[in-house]
């Protein structure tokens, strides 16, 4: 059955105050199961405010304990795996260009079996909105792994899958980070794969494989 990929971040490369980066994948074959799961979820869950003055968008980094609780019991009932990649970099300030990313992307993609496996759709949430920064992400997955699905760039506001992906990847850097190791444990059943490691060991092996 074909597979369908989701996913996001927690932290961010450029920014040094983020020692820590984490890349989350859900994969699953049935995703209308998890089409309305926050939505369910958050009926009656009060959350913050965003700066125009509505409702912000639920994400791990906003939402309450419980909340995060119930979002994460709530997928991890589902037909889903999850994988993550996590880096340290520390102070680091490192360009959040395309081919920084695409490193990134390309090996939790490999950690998550989609090289060898038949996937519909691939859905990312990115912080490139210059059509010719996706084009060049796009070149590097396609030619690394050797997949025919165009990644699909969205916006986690707009896209319910994705959203989950911020809740997983939140609740890996939680863990990794030593802030609150407690919402890992419930997505502990679902991971097959959970990788934590140096920027300039994955940089250095990415440059090693590539040759």
């Amino acid at each position: 059955m074909a597979e369908h990929i989701y996913i996001d971040e927690s932290g961010s490369l450029a920014d040094p105050r983020c020692p820590i980066v984490t890349l989350a994948a859900v994969k699953t074959q049935s995703p209308k199961m998890l089409r309305w799961i926050v939505k369910r979820a958050m009926r009656g869950v009060q959350r913050k405010k965003s700066k125009r003055g509505g409702p912000s968008e639920l994400k791990f980094h906003n939402a309450s304990e419980n909340a995060r609780v119930v979002v994460l019991e709530a997928l991890v009932q589902e037909q889903v795996e999850v994988s993550a990649l996590s880096i340290f970099k520390g102070a680091q300030i490192i360009p959040h260009t395309p081919e920084n990313y695409s490193i990134l992307l390309c090996v939790l993609l490999r950690m998550c079996g989609a090289e060898h496996e038949q996937v519909d759709e691939l859905s990312v949430d990115v912080p490139f909105n210059v059509p010719q920064q996706r084009a060049q992400l796009t070149a590097v997955v396609r030619r690394s792994l050797n997949i025919d699905v165009e990644p699909c760039y969205v916006d986690s506001v707009r896209n319910p899958y994705v959203q989950l992906a911020d809740f997983v990847a939140g609740a890996v850097h939680a863990k990794h980070s030593g802030q609150n190791p407690i919402f890992y444990q419930f997505i502990r059943p679902r991971i097959i794969s959970d990788r934590f490691v140096t920027w300039g060991t994955l940089r250095r092996e990415w440059m090693e494989s590539s040759r």
